[in-house]
């Protein structure tokens, strides 16, 4: 983590001259200088909503502030239901993206029904606002 993070972080800067953001996912106390911190494949259930919460907290503890869980999940189909809860939980995480892989179902904000695309816009909105 760190051994990676740092010299990545500077090797980023010497190439185009300006600041830069680096995640990772292997961590090692004072990473979170260098980098962000992404919570790794999760999948589209529940507990991994809730559990996200709990990573968010233990990394802040750790000193890593800038952390984040892939929205929705990143294995299996979300449902509408999980997708637009996680959307306005994922909002107001530090690193917020909704990410699934490559075999998985469209989970963005504007694939699923107006009241869902509706909501996760004004949650972001208010992120931007507080930003």
């Amino acid at each position: 983590g760190w051994s990676q993070a740092e010299p990545t972080r500077k090797a980023l800067r010497e190439v185009t001259g300006k600041r830069g953001i680096v995640f990772g996912r292997s961590t090692f106390p004072s990473a979170g200088y260098f980098e962000g911190h992404w919570l790794g494949d999760n999948t589209a259930k529940w507990d991994h909503l809730h559990k996200s919460i709990i990573g968010m907290l233990d990394f802040g503890l750790f000193g890593m502030p800038y952390v984040g869980a892939d929205i929705c999940g990143f294995f299996y189909d979300a449902w509408p239901e999980l997708c637009q809860r996680w959307m306005l939980l994922g909002a107001f995480y530090p690193f917020s993206r909704n990410h699934n892989w490559v075999l998985g179902a469209p989970q963005h904000p504007t694939h699923w029904d107006g009241a869902i695309a509706d909501a996760a816009r004004d949650a972001l909105q208010t992120r931007y606002t507080f930003l």
